[in-house]
């Protein structure tokens, strides 16, 4: 009878811990969330996405992130217009869950448009970005953030469409839509162009086999990673998991259970997805916000701590289909001259034109007198 009492203590002690981690780590979350939810200059909120739809959704708002971090005077919200940006607040229109494009057009029209201007412009890019992404590549899988993200580098006039003429026939939105995202991703490309600033698109794998409290896929987060978290920018976080198990992860990501998110099936069924990874550190872990609408988490977002990293690594359908892998995918900013300097070093391993031509030199020297000794 008395082991019995002991080992309901025991339970009812553990269930007890539970509860107050799981009371303070909401309260984290809560805090996090509300930081950055009714922060409206660098999302539009939380999205309510269309069907298989996370990876452009990801895309572009890794994209988004970099363009309003160098335009702030088309982006930046005042105080006094954040406060009309609740959603109890008049400026219903300055929000939309919607990816019909009948929708959009009606909600970005100049009838209808956000009153606040820094907010629709948000709205007008955020909307034409995904849609040109949904377009050229339609739903491409696991393989799509480096993709769109290179493109974007690379093709930024074909990407936006910089060199057309918008008509009824190619329009995306709208004709006066179009040509005013021209007109500031136009912007965009000056400043970058003006303060020798080069973009490139990175993906780095990390290897979740083995990990555990003290070393795993936060505490060892990629050092690319976190110089993109530290220069503001976002991150597109890539996995694969039943979609149970996400949805119930959201519910409760800070129970010490493991069993509710593993499944033991060989071949289970579920999905590769993407969310945004907005913030890391050390001590709290990673805050990812999701594209599932606001009643996901707590408003959309999840704070993961260190200590519960196995909740992305204990997977079977991760394991089959991904190899133990997860993937994070981001823009890196790259500085003037270093950044040719660099390239050039790796393209020729390192040395320098002038010390190729001293080699040269050597050796044509070593060569004559080669030819006179034998002569």
């Amino acid at each position: 009878m008395e082991e019995q009492d002991d080992e309901e203590n025991e339970e009812n002690e553990e269930n007890e811990e539970n509860e107050e981690n799981r009371a303070s780590i909401k309260r984290a979350t809560r805090n996090t969330a509300d930081k950055y939810v009714f922060n409206r200059t660098d999302s539009i909120g939380v999205q309510t996405q269309e069907a298989s739809t996370c990876f452009s959704h990801s895309s572009t708002r890794c994209i988004m992130k970099l363009i309003t971090k160098f335009l702030p005077e088309l982006f930046q919200i005042t105080k006094e217009d954040e406060k009309n940006l609740y959603p109890e607040a008049p400026y219903l229109n300055c929000f939309s869950n919607s990816e019909d494009i009948s929708v959009i057009r009606e909600k970005l029209a100049t009838e209808n448009k956000c009153p606040i201007q820094n907010k629709y412009n948000f709205m007008i890019v955020f909307y034409y970005t995904l849609k040109r992404i949904n377009k050229k590549f339609d739903i491409d899988g696991r393989r799509i953030p480096l993709s769109v993200l290179n493109y974007f580098v690379n093709k930024l006039d074909k990407f936006y469409r910089l060199r057309e003429q918008v008509t009824d026939e190619n329009m995306v939105i709208s004709i006066e839509v179009d040509t005013a995202v021209k007109a500031i991703i136009l912007q965009y490309k000056n400043y970058i162009t003006t303060n020798n600033i080069y973009i490139t698109a990175h993906r780095e794998f990390v290897n979740t086999t083995g990990q555990n409290e003290t070393h795993n896929w936060i505490t060892d987060f990629p050092l690319g990673a976190r110089e993109t978290i530290t220069n503001g920018l976002y991150i597109s976080f890539g996995f694969y998991m039943t979609k149970k198990a996400f949805v119930e992860l959201s519910k409760d990501p800070f129970s010490k259970t493991r069993n509710n998110f593993v499944s033991n099936r060989t071949n289970p069924s579920g999905s590769g997805h993407a969310v945004i990874i907005k913030d890391w550190s050390l001590t709290e872990g990673v805050t990812i916000l999701n594209s599932w609408g606001e009643k996901w988490g707590y408003k959309g977002y999840i704070v993961i701590p260190p200590k519960y990293y196995y909740k992305f690594v204990d997977n079977n359908f991760n394991r089959f289909f991904w190899g133990n892998k997860l993937d994070f995918t981001y823009l890196k900013i790259n500085h003037g001259s270093n950044f040719f300097r660099n390239r050039l070093s790796r393209l020729f391993g390192g040395k320098s034109r002038k010390s190729r031509t001293s080699k040269k030199k050597v050796g044509k020297k070593s060569r004559r007198e080669t030819k006179r000794k034998t002569n």
